[in-house]
């Protein structure tokens, strides 16, 4: 039984057991592939919403559960050696957190909502039981284990390579936003810089300046740009 009066609980509203054959957004979550008769008594599945800064779990320890990101945006942190933080890679909606912990039971991640985050809490011993029964969980499984490395290879490539503004507008285009939206999270220069392997300083320079030309305006949280200018800017 989790202890609700636990610190890390207090962000976290529980709204109890969720109907996966009834949700709307099955299609685009983690059981799609799966036949209705699957789900029936075979998982536990829980319903809630982490508040922003919220954290789902800790790097290192048991890992328990899975979370599918319903609506929302967690990231992925892992402690370098000299003590640093560094995020590694950003979920939206229809990805699952903690998939790694299904090889040797541990999470390898701390992650935490960086918004109001809707989530599936999936019991990782009834997942490991099932995915041995449907074929197609695994197989599903396995493209999202792909999806992880194609991430983890993006931000390596697009995001901790080349100018500050380079890095910069490649996230905002690439990474933050929908495809085709002009539109995206504005994340805090601290949570950029720890994506971007750059300096706070060097982040708030560069947004300056792209607001000083006119491609990024910040207002309420959101960050709305001009594709065309940081089109250009992902270049560099």
């Amino acid at each position: 039984m989790t202890n609700r009066s636990h610190p890390r609980c207090r962000e976290i509203n529980w709204q109890g057991q969720a109907n996966c054959k009834v949700c709307t957004l099955r299609k685009g979550l983690l059981f799609a592939r799966l036949p209705d008769e699957a789900l029936d008594g075979l998982l536990s599945v829980e319903r809630m919403v982490h508040g922003a800064k919220a954290v789902l779990y800790q790097e290192g320890e048991p890992a328990l559960h899975l979370y599918s990101v319903r609506e929302g945006l967690v990231k992925l942190v892992q402690r370098a050696p000299n003590g640093s933080s560094r995020i590694v890679r950003l979920l939206k909606s229809g990805d699952v957190a903690g998939l790694e912990s299904l090889s040797d039971g541990r999470y390898r991640h701390t992650a935490e909502a960086i918004l109001p985050t809707h989530l599936c809490r999936i019991a990782a011993e009834g997942l490991s039981a099932i995915r041995h029964r449907y074929s197609e969980l695994s197989d599903e499984l396995m493209q999202r284990w792909q999806q992880s490395l194609d991430r983890a290879d993006e931000v390596i490539t697009q995001l901790s390579t080349g100018t500050a503004q380079g890095r910069v507008a490649r996230v905002l285009l690439y990474t933050l936003s929908e495809p085709g939206s002009n539109r995206c999270v504005a994340l805090t220069r601290d949570d950029l810089a720890a994506l971007l392997s750059l300096t706070v300083e060097t982040v708030s320079r560069t947004v300056a300046e792209f607001k000083r030309q006119g491609i990024v305006n910040e207002e309420h949280g959101v960050f709305h740009f001009d594709r065309l200018g940081l089109g250009r800017a992902a270049t560099l």
